[in-house]
């Protein structure tokens, strides 16, 4: 990653550069958190998009856990290096069809629902923001936004259990809201 000159720690979340405006993310240890600068200047940033799983919410290794786990029940078990390949940063219907042509073999027609009925179960009482979310939101200055592949009812389990919720209010999108999703978002 390329250093800018001036830069100021804004907060720490797990964040890639952004290049299109000039901010950039740094590791800081072990944890594979980032923090975040923002060049001073005179780029103008117009909007910010959080992604939800994995940035704003500390959600990836829950949900891995119980997809691995039920993959493994029907006799489709998968490593955590085919969760990241073909399930992270994922619609569950893009991944999964990924994951069954690698893996050869179908999923049963009720696994979705067993999947995110398990997951949405386990997240109340488990799910909590990254480190620093809050801080880094309070102190935001220009308008933002989150965008995820999310389904709207682990969304709103998410935002709720996380505490983030009133941060997006009326701001939040998830793929199934737009004819054709980002690449990202798919």
């Amino acid at each position: 990653m390329k250093s800018l000159p001036k830069a100021q720690v804004v907060g720490k979340l797990p964040l890639l550069a952004c290049r299109a405006c000039g901010a950039i993310a740094s590791p800081t240890g072990p944890t594979e958190s980032f923090i975040l600068f923002q060049a001073k200047t005179d780029t103008r940033i117009d909007l910010v998009i959080f992604d939800c799983d994995g940035v704003l919410i500390d959600s990836e290794l829950l949900s891995s856990g119980i997809l691995m786990e039920l993959m493994a029940e029907v006799g489709l078990p998968i490593t955590q290096q085919i969760f990241r390949s073909d399930f992270l940063g994922r619609s569950f219907a893009s991944a999964s069809a990924q994951a069954e042509k690698r893996l050869g073999k179908p999923f049963p027609p009720d696994f979705n629902l067993q999947y995110r009925a398990r997951l949405l179960a386990r997240m109340k009482g488990n799910l909590h923001a990254m480190p620093g979310t809050h801080d880094v939101l309070r102190a935001m200055s220009v308008p933002f936004c989150l965008a995820t592949s999310s389904s709207p009812p682990r969304l709103a389990v998410s935002m709720e259990e996380s505490g983030l919720g009133p941060f997006f209010e009326g701001r939040k999108y998830t793929s199934n809201m737009v004819p054709m999703a980002s690449p990202l978002l798919i």
